[in-house]
């Protein structure tokens, strides 16, 4: 969320964070109902994922408001719990 990064060397810690502007957290849910359904009849389970509320993400927090991003206390609330 920032530039396009290419071909960049995995080592090449300097440019892949000049490249981040921001970050965000969110959650990938699966109807396993729906999944194993699925499975049952051989077809692709990506459909488990498909629903609209399925991908809850925060707001984007500016690269600015974290000062080490391999040090960074996540959490989780669900309406306010």
């Amino acid at each position: 969320m920032g530039k396009i990064l290419r071909d960049l060397d995995p080592r090449d810690q300097k440019g892949a964070m000049d490249a981040i502007d921001g970050y965000a957290l969110a959650i990938d849910m699966t109807a396993r109902n729906v999944q194993d359904e699925a499975k049952e009849k051989g077809l692709p389970w990506s459909i488990a994922k498909g629903f609209d509320t399925f991908l809850p993400m925060s707001e984007l927090v500016p690269k600015s408001r974290i000062r080490d991003p391999h040090d960074v206390g996540l959490w989780l609330s669900v309406n306010g719990q």
